[in-house]
């Protein structure tokens, strides 16, 4: 499962890198105000779709993956605005919405081949933010350090000196 993982989330996140590229290369360029103008209807029509698309927060993303509460259609309205976002010129970062992207796809994947066990899945999904997060930058060491930091801030939020360390394929697969 974790192969499988890592290479559907650095699939789509390396297709909301090339869609943000395209935006700006194709119309940011070439039309600024109408891209500009365009953009913030698209986002202020997200935002009306879902007002939770706006409020990214990792720590909160992570915890709704492991309660169950993903929302697959949240996960597109965001990478639709991300892509909007970035390629439009406003100011954000595409690590945030990668690593939910990973966490919703890692979710599936592990439904999908059957893992039901809680710590599995948690798993599964700590290393589907990993790999969302190693795509992005293109740094699978990164992905495995922010899926550890993540899972040792979920274990014990305000104790430095936990330590759990997690298996990370996405070192292996992106």
């Amino acid at each position: 499962a974790g192969a499988v993982i890592g290479v559907v989330t650095g699939v789509v996140v390396l297709s909301a890198k090339m869609g943000t590229s395209w935006i700006n290369k194709r119309l940011t360029v070439s039309k600024p105000f109408a891209t500009l103008l365009a953009a913030s209807v698209l986002l202020a029509v997200l935002s009306s779709v879902d007002p939770n698309v706006t409020k990214p927060s990792i720590p909160a993303i992570t915890e709704a993956s492991l309660q169950d509460k993903t929302n697959l259609r949240r996960c597109v309205l965001r990478l639709v605005g991300t892509i909007v976002t970035i390629g439009s010129g406003f100011s954000m970062g595409i690590a945030g919405p990668a690593a939910e992207m990973g966490m919703v796809i890692a979710k599936a994947i592990a439904s999908v081949f059957g893992i039901v066990n809680a710590q599995s899945v948690a798993q599964c999904v700590l290393a589907g933010a990993g790999a969302g997060v190693a795509a992005n930058f293109n740094a699978p060491l990164t992905g495995a350090v922010f899926s550890w930091e993540v899972s040792r801030r979920l274990v014990s939020p305000h104790d430095d000196r936990t330590c759990v360390p997690s298996p990370n394929p996405c070192c292996i697969c992106v």
